[in-house]
């Protein structure tokens, strides 16, 4: 739920400023007022000293942005009925046509400890079901994960849905069409206008993962939370529940009429949006009739039709750079270098859009000016007042339909699963031994472990990270220093091991990552760690007496310092050192050593590519 909107006087009154605005702007946000909200929050991010106050303001400023653009096209639905349920209960007064029914996810099902393990109903097809959908709490967030069915007896370990469904934030509520091809469920973490929005993903048969989430949009959708989207066996009804009328403890139930092709109008007012949000019961259910298209034989009317889309284009002009001021200002006061990549990556992103709003811009405004010198030519004035719409007729109380009273529906018993257990290793080496499966696995630091351990550090971040941006990469350790959150991958026994691993991580994405090292727990250089490697690693001579072989690639003599170009030809190539040694009055360069003639040769044969010539020596 959303917290913080109301203030006691005394509490206000001792608030900082900034403070006091933020809860303004987010009154102005739960009366659909996006564009006032926006124009606070732009004020707050230019004003404020308080960085914890500008990274408040900046992610509601994107939600007030996502409003303004949801509210643009909207969908009258035909509301039958609406009453208000017990929060804790509310899914069992799901009274509708469904092939299944309701039951609690185990407790034993979280990976963590939630604050409401009773708000997790799970779906359970009355036909036996290849897969079951859920939500559960690990890791400080809830993801929607799945189960499917091996056989009669067993079923597999449970996994997060792959694609792009689970967010670093909730996911919560799934409900899979009886095709398997729709999931519907509810978020904080989308692109959305507040609290919890519904979404519906659809599933890719040629990808084999779901789609990127579609948010159901206004009015089913709302500043507040909005929860379980439910479609009827037919799809010609849904059900929905949502706390934008009710105190806290309970939930305003819907009961929405479904059309196939429903109409979207624009130009509604902010009175007009407010009742329209409050779903209202309407009178004998009618299809929604589509607005009057502008003649095409009539110049008015065109020439009226354009003005109006020169004007969204202005508008939707304004909200992007507005976006952009935000995001600029927020790169440069970022210091992760991932975090500076993805920002610098949205930048580029709006930038983009925003090219082509405005490129539509200048072709609408052409566009209008060859239609007002035809009217012109035609002796007429041109008119850009747009036609007034009629207000919204008031139902007829006798005509209400009957009243909607959902009985409790009883929740069923949640099916005893047989979960295939992972195969786990023994030997701790063996379970943290670096690879890439198809997700990634978080572990705690660990703490007390004895010898000399290599780790790739990708970076330090200012909030947790999910096990899906690894990407697969396992194993992850993750390190809180301050509310600093460090990751680390794998865990390398030998130097060679880890430099191996190296470049697999960086093409992950993660192109900032380095080798740390540690001795009995404690952090240690790379220098030093590898000399206490040599020292620990019994030496083995060869059976012929022979020393063992050690290759470096000769770069040159550079008595004025090795060249920057072929320095980050080198760095981009291999992660060895590169090693500076004087004889006789000679600056020579090398890298290495390398444990192998074919690493050597690999390294020589990427600087010859680039023009520079080098030999290896033994």
């Amino acid at each position: 739920m959303l917290a913080g909107l109301y203030m006691p006087a005394w509490a206000l009154a001792q608030a900082p400023p900034q403070d006091i605005q933020l809860r303004q702007a987010e009154a102005l946000q739960m009366q659909y007022r996006f564009a006032e909200a926006a124009d606070l929050l732009t004020a707050i991010i230019a004003q404020s000293a308080d960085s914890a106050a500008r990274e408040e303001a900046t992610r509601r400023l994107i939600v007030c942005e996502n409003g303004q653009t949801m509210l643009r096209y909207i969908e009258r639905p035909t509301v039958t009925g609406k009453t208000a349920v017990p929060e804790h209960l509310f899914f069992q007064y799901y009274d509708i046509e469904l092939p299944g029914a309701w039951a609690t996810l185990p407790s034993g099902w979280h990976a963590g400890t939630p604050a409401d393990d009773s708000l997790s109903p799970v779906f359970i097809p009355s036909a036996a079901a290849d897969a079951l959908y859920y939500s559960a709490f690990g890791s400080g967030n809830w993801d929607i994960l799945t189960v499917r069915r091996l056989n009669d007896t067993l079923w597999s370990p449970p996994e997060p849905l792959n694609g792009a469904v689970n967010t670093p934030f909730d996911e919560r509520f799934p409900y899979l069409s009886p095709d398997a091809t729709t999931l519907y469920f509810a978020s904080n973490g989308h692109s959305g206008m507040g609290g919890y929005d519904l979404y519906k993903s659809e599933w890719n048969r040629t990808t084999q993962e779901w789609g990127v989430p579609e948010n159901l949009g206004f009015p089913y959708s709302s500043p507040y939370d909005d929860w379980l989207f439910v479609p009827n066996t037919a799809h010609t009804a849904a059900l929905f529940a949502s706390s934008r009328e009710q105190k806290a403890d309970s939930l305003t139930l819907y009961r929405i009429a479904l059309e196939a092709n429903p109409v979207k109008r624009l130009g509604y007012s902010i009175q007009e949006i407010q009742h329209i949000g409050k779903l209202e019961p309407a009178a004998a259910p009618a299809p929604t009739v589509a607005p009057p298209t502008p003649a095409t034989d009539s110049a008015g009317e065109s020439y009226q039709t354009l003005y109006r889309q020169l004007a969204q284009q202005q508008a939707d002009e304004q909200i992007l750079q507005r976006s952009l001021l935000v995001l600029r200002k927020s790169y440069g006061e970022l210091t992760d270098a991932g975090e500076r990549a993805a920002m610098q990556s949205t930048i580029l992103e709006r930038e983009t859009d925003l090219s082509r709003i405005q490129a539509g811009i200048r072709q609408t405004t052409e566009a209008i000016r060859e239609a007002e010198a035809a009217l012109l030519a035609q002796g007429i004035l041109p008119d850009i007042r747009p036609p007034a719409e009629p207000p919204p007729a008031a139902p007829e109380m006798s005509e209400m339909p009957a009243a909607f009273n959902p009985q409790r529906q009883s929740p069923v018993a949640f099916p005893a699963i047989a979960i295939q257990p992972p195969v786990e290793d023994k030997k701790e080496d063996d379970v943290f031994r670096f690879r890439v499966d198809k997700t990634s696995v978080i572990h705690p630091w660990p703490t007390g472990l004895a010898g000399l351990v290599y780790r790739i550090q990708t970076g330090t971040y200012s909030r947790k990270l999910p096990a899906r941006e690894f990407k697969g990469l396992s194993p992850v350790f993750e390190q809180v220093d301050r509310k600093r959150y460090i990751y680390h991958i794998g865990q390398f026994r030998m130097y060679d091991e880890a430099v191996e691993a190296l470049p697999e991580v960086k093409r992950k994405g993660f192109r900032d990552a380095v080798l740390t090292a540690a001795i009995d727990g404690k952090k240690t250089a790379i220098a030093a760690a590898r000399e206490y490697e040599q020292r620990q690693t019994p030496a083995t001579p060869p059976a012929d007496g022979a020393l063992p072989a050690s290759f470096h690639v000769l770069l040159g003599e550079f008595p004025n310092g090795l060249p920057a170009a072929l320095q980050q030809a080198v760095k981009a190539a291999t992660p060895q050192d590169i090693v500076k040694k004087t004889s006789r009055g000679q600056t020579v360069y090398m890298v290495g050593p390398f444990a192998s003639l074919e690493k050597a040769q690999q390294l020589q044969s990427h600087l010859q590519a680039q023009g520079f010539e080098t030999r290896i020596e033994n």
